[in-house]
């Protein structure tokens, strides 16, 4: 599958409607008057629904910063490509989705941050008099 084809594919998925299961009115009266009793969706048990994570899942590992560089590529592309979608500009550059948002909407360079300064000496030095 080429790019287009994947961009089809993904509005076609976007444009199918989707409506809930239909329930007939002595259900929903009777999920009406007891709202803490729901039955669970797809018929999994309490146990399946709050199953703990897979401890043997390895995390994701976050993505690094990108460098003004790089953001000045991103808003490059951006600017001489304005129909590209974030998924696509990702696609080209190798980017998260979320790098090429920040990169075309947040600063090139971060806020330098201020420090205060910490006095050595905070005692008050005694006024003389002569």
């Amino acid at each position: 599958m080429d790019l287009e084809e994947k961009l089809d594919c993904l509005k076609r998925k976007r444009l199918e409607l989707t409506t809930p299961e239909p329930v007939d009115a002595q259900e929903m009266a009777r999920l009406q008057q007891n709202p803490q009793v729901r039955e669970l969706r797809g018929g999994l048990s309490q146990s399946q629904v709050n199953r703990p994570r897979d401890p043997n899942r390895i995390p994701q590992k976050r993505a690094k910063e990108l460098t003004r560089d790089d953001k000045l590529t991103v808003r490059t592309l951006r600017k001489y490509f304005p129909e590209l979608t974030y998924i696509q500009l990702s696609q080209k550059t190798g980017f998260t989705a979320r790098q090429i948002q920040d990169a075309l909407h947040g600063p090139l360079t971060p806020k330098k941050t201020r420090f205060r300064k910490v006095r050595e000496n905070t005692q008050s030095i005694p006024f003389r008099k002569t």
